[in-house]
């Protein structure tokens, strides 16, 4: 999510982020330049999508599901588009279901396009992609944190954590002592 959204700014964009502490509202907001962030666990998510975008939501970039996609999609604005690459808060659930989505009539009235996106399908665009990136990071206009977790043996650790916010950044478990 922090990626797509420096993206986003870097294209001119308003931007919004949700993330589950006070700490990393600030990192949103005073470190990648986010116009506006919550901390979901305190907040009431319909709400502040409401004080943050009062005219709707014209892009919704979906990676968690549940109570996050239900008050998106109530905010949607006519022609608004939902790429969905993950639903985190389903990946724990006994048979990956998410929470159902209450707001689906908003999708007809608005005539909202949701799909799936997984980064394969774009394998052709890839390498401009890469360009950009690397065009972004040497302008200081990408950045990222990463938490890392030492030793394969700590890679349960590792996802648990992951899957209970307990990162900022990516999540990764260095296997040796080599710099790669």
């Amino acid at each position: 999510g922090s990626v797509v959204g420096q993206i986003a700014k870097i294209k001119g964009c308003r931007v919004v982020g949700s993330c589950g502490s006070d700490e990393k509202v600030n990192y949103l907001t005073q470190e990648l330049g986010f116009d506006y962030a919550f901390n979901y666990k305190t907040s009431n998510i319909r709400k502040e999508l409401h004080v943050a975008l009062p005219e709707g939501i014209d892009v919704y970039f979906e990676n968690v599901g549940g109570a996050h996609l239900d008050a998106a999609v109530g905010q949607m604005r006519p022609l608004g588009r939902i790429p969905v690459c993950g639903m985190i808060s389903a990946y724990n659930n006994k048979g990956a279901r998410s929470e159902g989505v209450t707001t689906l009539s908003n999708m007809i009235y608005n005539r909202v396009t949701m799909k799936g996106f997984v980064v394969y399908e774009f394998d052709g665009i890839r390498a401009q992609f890469l360009a950009d990136m690397r065009a972004w990071m040497a302008a200081g206009l990408m950045k990222y944190q990463e938490t890392i977790f030492d030793g394969i043996e700590n890679a349960p650790a590792a996802f648990i954590g992951l899957l209970q916010g307990e990162n900022t950044g990516k999540m990764l478990v260095k296997l040796g002592d080599d710099d790669v």
